[in-house]
């Protein structure tokens, strides 16, 4: 599954005014509002919901503040997380 995708869906989702969201073009791309669009309120909804898609535990979750970089979120979750999907469209079944 291409993280970079997932993370798209999960803005689209989460955020009521998309057009503002810059794509990663990589996994070594900066999570930072300049080069995303995604304000501090933005990343913790998008955290949130990317734990709900891998199923992190929420008391691991709160500890997830050290990412830095679209691998960083990624590597986080494939650790934490308690499920892997393996495709858009089993991740995009796990949105609520």
């Amino acid at each position: 599954m291409d993280f970079l995708d997932l993370l798209e869906a999960v803005v689209r989702e989460t955020k009521p005014d998309f057009s503002k969201f810059k794509k990663p073009k990589s996994l070594a791309s900066d999570l930072s509002e300049e080069r995303t669009g995604l304000d501090s309120l933005d990343m913790a909804l998008v955290i949130t919901v990317m734990g709900e898609v891998y199923q992190v535990p929420m008391n691991v979750l709160d500890k997830a503040s050290d990412m830095r970089t679209v691998r960083d979120m990624k590597e986080f979750m494939e650790k934490h997380g308690e499920r892997i999907p393996k495709t858009l469209e089993e991740a995009e079944g796990y949105i609520e």
